[in-house]
């Protein structure tokens, strides 16, 4: 959920997390770079907006889990609704992938969304270079 050192422990719903992040789409008919940013509290809820793939707006809230795996490495798994898709008004998310803390406030985040039947048209993989805010 977010960047800090195992030494520290913040209150609940102290910092967040922003970031931009670049989604690569499979499909070729579809726009390809989807800049977007998010912001997260430690809660894990996470609340955001990116230019999707059918050239639309979409904003989100999802749920956010990191399992700390080895040092700064971590796995993640989110789920949540998006908006902006002519296919579903509101569309479920899932993504699954791999945290790379990179210091106490940077951290790089890799993840995958499967193609699902009837959800969604493509499978997708998402960057995300995150910058943790507050102390």
């Amino acid at each position: 959920m977010e960047t800090q050192s195992v030494a520290s422990t913040p209150a609940p719903g102290a910092q967040g997390s922003a970031a931009l992040s670049i989604s690569q789409e499979v499909r070729r008919s579809y726009n390809n770079a989807n800049p977007g940013l998010y912001a997260r509290c430690n809660s894990g809820i996470q609340v955001g907006g990116y230019y999707n793939s059918e050239r639309n707006f979409t904003a989100y809230a999802s749920y956010v889990k990191d399992l700390r795996i080895v040092g700064p490495v971590s796995a993640w798994g989110a789920v949540g609704l998006a908006t902006g898709y002519e296919r579903h008004r509101i569309t479920p998310i899932a993504l699954v992938g791999g945290k790379l803390d990179l210091g106490d406030r940077l951290a790089l985040r890799v993840g995958y969304a499967p193609k699902v039947a009837k959800a969604n048209d493509t499978h997708l993989v998402h960057f995300a270079l995150e910058w943790r805010l507050g102390r």
